[in-house]
Parts: C-alpha cells; sequence; structure tokens
C-alpha cells in the first residue's frame, strides 16, 4: 500500500492500513453490500479496482465504484504506451498525483486505486475549492481597480476596491471550512468569522490586521466628505493582499495543474541551460 495524500504526508504502514480498514468499512463495504441487495452488482466475480468517497458541499456523501471514479492522473505505465492509445488500470505500474476534475472540484475526497500489488489512496478533504478559486479570482480583480484608483489619486475607490478584495480572501478561506458565515449578506458576519478564525491561529495576523483596519476606513472612503476620507492604501498593503491572494490559489489549485506548471517551468530551465 502506498502513502499519499495532496500533502505528501509520511505515515507508518500500520497506519496507512487502519486507515484504508476504516474507510472500506464506512463506506466501500457497505456500498457494495447495498448494490447486491438492490441488484445493481450481480455478477459473482465482481470486484473493486477504483473507488471513491466524495463529500460535497451540499447533499449527501457519494460513493463511486470503478468506472464511475472520474479524475486526472499522472501516472506510470508498466510498458510503453503510444500517443492515444487507451490505458487501463491494469496498465499502471503507479499513480503519481490524482485530482478531482473541475466540475467536482467543491467536494472532498477520499480516493483509492489497485496499482500492482497494492493500493494507493489520495485525499483532499478541502471543500468548495472551486468556489474559493472564483471567489480568488474576482478579489485579484479588485485589487487591480484599487491598484488603479491609487495611481489616480482616488482615495476613497481605492480603499473601497482593496477592503472588497479582502473580504473576498476572507470568504475563500472560509468557504474551505464551511463556515455559515459565507452565507451571510453582513460584512460585519464575515468580519467577526475571520477574527475567529485568526484567534485559531488560521490564517496571517498581518492580513487580518488590515482587513480589520480597511473595514473601519470603508465608510468615510465611500461616503466620506474631502477632509475625512482615509488615507491611500500603502505599497505594503497591497503586497500582503497579493501575498494572500496568491497563498489561497496555492491552497486550492489541482495538484495536477501544480505538476503540469512545475514540468513547464523544469524544461524551460533546461532548454535555458543548453
Amino acid at each position: 500500500m502506498s502513502e499519499t495524500s495532496d500533502a505528501k504526508e509520511t505515515m507508518p504502514q500500520e497506519g496507512w492500513q487502519r486507515t484504508f480498514n476504516q474507510m472500506w468499512e464506512l463506506y466501500f463495504g457497505p456500498e457494495i453490500e447495498r448494490r447486491k441487495v438492490d441488484g445493481r452488482i450481480v455478477d459473482p466475480d465482481f470486484s473493486v479496482y477504483m473507488a471513491q468517497v466524495l463529500f460535497p458541499v451540499d447533499g449527501p456523501i457519494q460513493v463511486r465504484l470503478n468506472e464511475e471514479v472520474k479524475g486526472e492522473a499522472w501516472a506510470r505505465a508498466s510498458h510503453a504506451v503510444e500517443r492515444d492509445d487507451p490505458v487501463y488500470v491494469s496498465d499502471l505500474h503507479s499513480i503519481e498525483i490524482y485530482e478531482l476534475p473541475d466540475e467536482l472540484l467543491d467536494s472532498g475526497h477520499f480516493t483509492i486505486f489497485s496499482v500492482g500489488e497494492g493500493w494507493r489512496m489520495v485525499f483532499n478533504f478541502l471543500s468548495g475549492r472551486a468556489k474559493a478559486r472564483d471567489m480568488l479570482e474576482l478579489a485579484r480583480q479588485f485589487l487591480e481597480a484599487s491598484q488603479h484608483s491609487q495611481a489616480k489619486g482616488h482615495a476613497g475607490p481605492a480603499v473601497e476596491n482593496l477592503f472588497t478584495s479582502a473580504e473576498l480572501i476572507s470568504k475563500a478561506e472560509l468557504i474551505l471550512h464551511r463556515s455559515p458565515a459565507v452565507t451571510a449578506k453582513s460584512h460585519g458576519t464575515v468580519a467577526s468569522a475571520i477574527n475567529a478564525w485568526f484567534k485559531l491561529g488560521n490564517i496571517d495576523a498581518a492580513f487580518v490586521a488590515l482587513f480589520n483596519k480597511l473595514t473601519q476606513r470603508r465608510p468615510n472612503a465611500r461616503y466620506g466628505d474631502a477632509g475625512s476620507r482615509p488615507p491611500m492604501p500603502t505599497e505594503e498593503d497591497y503586497e500582503v493582499i497579493e501575498a494572500m491572494i496568491q497563498r489561497g490559489h496555492d491552497k486550492v489549485s489541482k495538484a495536477t495543474d501544480r505538476a503540469d506548471k512545475k514540468n513547464l517551468m523544469e524544461k524551460c530551465a533546461s532548454e535555458e541551460a543548453v
């Protein structure tokens, strides 16, 4: 049995066996029995070579077996494979990276593959990654709008847009951890939730301090007269927001996308060295 997760953490072999057994007892075994009882599995020689548990943001847990499992993978074949050749699980020597497809990215998952003489386990229990990714992309747009306003000398719009960017970053973080605050329409609810998250040590202190400062300055940025408008955001403020957007993207991006980017960068570096 391989030890793997998106974090590539190390665990003793016995620990992986216990994890595998527990997931089988909780999800895969009962699902197979249900399907046998209701007639969806009738083949007496039925065996599992892939299985997956999906934990959606909304709705019931889903268990998928064999060809029902969808995703993207970086894998090594046990023999030479030509472009466009079909590849079956039995052809695989190892699965290096596995990731959910875009349409399932909001679900957490635990997925197993029968490879060689053992099982490969891959999991990522973060939910809402697609929603969080969209919010982070929107946060970057508001960041750019704030920088544009700063360049024009428009302090009010600069602060307003930077506040919106920070709030979207906060919501993206809260989405990943299923906080009920993400559905609230009140700015105060989001601010309270992200400050509570900070007190638990789960988010950057400089970002939360900046978000709180922008929250206080926002009313005058929008409604204040010329004498009460807040000061212009600083370059350090923009650096904090940019760093949080990038950190968020690193957290929600697909493992296969990160591998593609790394492979491309290594290829470019190799070509430059020649």
